[in-house]
This record gives structure tokens, sequence and C-alpha cells, in this order.
């Protein structure tokens, strides 16, 4: 799934090809509501072509996984890559994912069960075929430029928001949201990061992948930042001691920063990030592969997902999710319901919801502070049901 530092490179190229320029004209393919969201929103093709033909865009944006372009006027085009969906631009093959381009049969694989059921299908097409294919919508501009939302999974989302442009944060989905550990750097400040790991019972990788806390981390962001902070991502949260706290803000911040300054660009990425040789066991078939530094890689699954870390680095310390695997929540804690599976992967992400506690730094004024209301946080569409730290919370929050 595109995490934070790749929509980072979609908003970067939407601000080359879209940005200060005027919609000439929208093309879909048909109304989708799955990707429209019609039976939530009334969204539908027709609606969105009547929405954004003629307006001029005047800036793209992004919080962690969502990105959204402001037009002159209201409604907004907000976006959601999903699992596999991107914006492609005509004549400009340099915008797209560079790491799957290089891993191209790998990420063959994972998109076998796209809507075709084809398993040769791919998001990736040769430069000069257009439109590329799986593509939803395309936008295009008077100056000839066009930009394309493609997604083979389906599991993208598109929206319009009616809200002004200053207030598209404080507007759902966005508002349910964590702060971006970019954007919103000066927010994640020690005592808040501090506050916010121990009022969770949680291993910390669940805590990290909880888009309510955090905007924008995925599992590969997630390993990355745990493996550099030195911490097992099976560890709760809540027993970590102030030097693995200020350890893991620290690494979180700087994996964040430094994935965005190079667009997502994986090649471009340090030498000892684990994300350059995480996709060995994908190659090799095995469940373990020799570092260069002669670490070895292994992984394990946290919350339904699977961990990469470096056992020679990243030791248990404290409580574990393995060790804790039959205690009980604390009856401090908010109400668990259990999380529906995911039965396909053509599954309304919107089905499986996580309802968080968690105090947004963006919020610390006296009087919003005080207002309470139930937020539900979207979940992201690949996770499955997971154990305890992803259930269903209802709480109080923002």
């Amino acid at each position: 799934m595109p995490e934070i530092a790749e929509v980072a490179r979609c908003v970067h190229f939407l601000r080359q090809h879209v940005v200060n320029r005027r919609i000439a004209s929208v093309l879909t393919s048909g109304d989708d509501p799955i990707i429209y969201l019609t039976s939530k929103t009334g969204l539908d093709a027709s609606k969105l072509v009547a929405s954004l033909q003629g307006k001029k865009v005047v800036a793209a944006k992004q919080q962690g996984k969502y990105f959204w372009l402001e037009i002159e006027k209201p409604p907004h085009l907000l976006l959601h890559l999903g699992m596999t969906g991107w914006i492609k631009f005509k004549g400009d093959e340099s915008a797209d994912y560079q790491q799957m381009s290089k891993n191209a049969k790998t990420d063959e694989d994972t998109l076998k069960d796209d809507e075709n059921g084809d398993p040769a299908q791919s998001v990736l097409t040769p430069a000069e075929d257009w439109p590329p294919r799986f593509w939803k919508f395309i936008l295009k501009m008077e100056d000839g430029r066009e930009a394309a939302f493609v997604d083979p999974r389906r599991l993208g989302r598109v929206r319009l928001i009616d809200a002004p442009a200053s207030q598209m944060r404080n507007t759902s989905p966005l508002k349910e949201n964590g702060p971006d550990p970019v954007i919103d750097a000066d927010m994640i400040t020690p005592e808040w990061f501090k506050n916010t790991l121990q009022s969770k019972k949680v291993p910390v990788k669940s805590l990290l992948l909880d888009q309510a806390v955090l905007s924008g981390v995925g599992n590969w962001v997630a390993d990355e930042t745990l493996y550099h902070a030195r911490i097992h991502p099976e560890t709760y949260c809540n027993t970590l001691a102030e030097k693995e706290t200020t350890q893991l803000r620290e690494a979180l911040l700087d994996v964040c920063k430094t994935a965005c300054d190079v667009l997502g660009d994986s090649s471009r990425f340090p030498t000892d990030w684990l994300m350059i040789h995480r996709w060995s066991k994908a190659k090799n078939g095995k469940g373990s592969t020799k570092l260069p530094n002669g670490e070895t890689l292994s992984f394990v699954t946290v919350g339904g997902r699977t961990s990469a870390f470096v056992a020679q680095r990243q030791k248990k310390s404290g409580a574990t999710a393995e060790s804790r695997a039959g205690e009980k929540e604390s009856t401090k804690g908010p109400v668990k319901i259990k999380a529906s599976k995911a039965s396909s992967t053509k599954q309304n992400p919107e089905d499986d919801k996580v309802i968080v506690k968690t105090q947004d730094p963006r919020r610390s004024n006296a009087k919003r502070s005080t207002r309470a209301s139930a937020s539900i946080v979207e979940d992201e569409p690949e996770e499955k049901s997971i154990g305890s730290a992803r259930k269903k919370r209802r709480v109080t929050s923002r």
C-alpha cells in the first residue's frame, strides 16, 4: 500500500502537472459505487464531472495517506490510494511508483486478485499507453496535460468535500486521523508522544499503524521506525522506557521525513534501511535473510500484519503481544468490539473500522478539547481481522 512517502510523491507531481491549471474536462470509466462510496456519499461519475469540469486547481495537499486537490471553489477532490491506487501522468513516467517499477514481477503477484481476476494484470503500463490500465477518471487540463487515477483492486476512494479550503482538515474523514509525522512534526512533541504510548495497551507496531494516532504510517514505515529505534514490534507500547520512547519518536520523524524528501524512491534510501532488503522474503520464499551487515532479517505477524525485524538489534523487553495474548484488556480502557474479517481483496475498507481514543495535539486549545464526539477512523483496506490491538473501540474523542 502507498504510505506517507508514496503519497508525497503523488502530491509533488500533481503540483507540477495540475496545480494552477484549469480542468478542461473530466473523463470517467463509468460509475463505480465502491471507488466513489456512492451509498455513503451519493457521489457518482456524473457528479464528479459536473463538480470539477471548468474549475481551476489552486493547490495539492496531504495528510498521511489522504491527499486532495484544492479547487478555486468547493467542493474539493479528496483521494485515498487504498492498496494499489496511483496517479499517472500522460507523458511523464518519472512520476510512477519507483519501488513498484523495480519489483514489477513481485508486484504483479500482489495484484493477481485485481478486478478482472487475471493474474497477469498489473498497474504498470508502458509510458506510451494512454489511457492507462485500470483508470477510473482522468483530469484533462486546458494546457493539454492529463492526470489519471488508476486502481486495479478498487480499494482507493474518491470524495468531494464541500467545505472551505481552510477547513479541510477539520472535516471528515481527515479530522478523525492523527497528525502527519512530516507536516505536523511540531505537534508530535515528546510529551504528547509519551502520553499517547502510555495510554494504550497494544503492541507498539499496532499503535504505529493506527491512523487515528498517526496519519500515513503503514507497514514498511512502521518496521523501519522500530528497527532504527531498536524496539521489538511485539513490545507493548505502555511498557516502553523513557529512553525507548525518545528513540522511537526520533526514528519515526526521521524515517518519515527522509522517505518523503526523496519522494518514496527506494533507490535513494539510506543503505542501512530495511526497506531495501525486506522484499527478499517474497523473492526467495524464505522466512529470513541476511543483511549486508551480517544481521538476520526475520518476519513475525503482529496484529495480522507481517513485520520485518532483526532479533539481534530488536530484543523483546517488557510485556509483548505474545506474553499477553491471553490477558484481558484493562477495565479502564475503552470497550472493545470484535472487528469483522476481511473476506476478499474487493472488500469495502469501510466495513472494518477502528474507533480509537487519542488526543490530537491540534486540539490542545482548552475550549476545543472540551468537545466530545464519537469518531470513526477507517482501517487500512488490506488489513485482515486481527487481535485485541486492532479491534473496534467506541470512545469519545476530539
